[in-house]
């Protein structure tokens, strides 16, 4: 087989293996490890431990395949996206400039709450959060003012009041 590091041993055996005796499941664990590291099928001299064995072989050889597949389909994906001509430097796309836009919304485009999150759920079909309206910013400026000119007025009435 190929170079591992690991293969999955499912659950589901722990009942079959916990009725054999611990010399068969230390058979069996061991011819299983040999299959998947060298590639070498042992015969177990118990039929029960032999017949399990060869189904958890099934299993590992099931995912073996699914692996490379999954492997094959990952590369052709890949060469999709960034198989151009690996000599031109102009060929690959670059990252977007501007990464913090891609988060908002236009659900959480006015959030003003003031906190941390964005009120957003992750669900939202746009992910270039639009700029406010000039016509919010203008509001915005005239509230500001507004205040900022009470705040004169009550401070000059004060001073004046003295």
């Amino acid at each position: 087989m190929d170079e591992r590091s690991s293969f999955v041993i499912r659950t589901k055996y722990e009942k079959i293996l916990a009725t054999l005796p611990a010399e068969q499941q230390g058979a069996i664990l061991m011819a299983l490890m040999s299959f998947v590291v060298r590639d070498e099928f042992r015969h177990l001299s118990d039929p029960s431990a032999q017949m399990l064995l060869n189904v958890m072989i099934e299993d590992v050889q099931e995912d073996k395949a699914k692996y490379k597949e999954r492997c094959e389909k990952n590369r052709r994906n890949a060469y999709k996206k960034w198989g151009k001509d690996a000599n031109d430097a102009n060929a690959y796309d670059r990252i977007q400039s501007h990464a913090n836009d891609a988060n908002g919304c236009e659900r959480c485009r006015y959030d003003s709450d003031y906190d941390n999150d964005s009120d957003c759920d992750s669900d939202c079909d746009s992910y270039i959060r639009p700029s406010r309206p000039s016509s919010y910013m203008d509001d915005r400026k005239n509230a500001l003012k507004n205040q900022i000119s009470d705040l004169t007025k009550i401070t000059l009435s004060k001073a004046g009041g003295a």
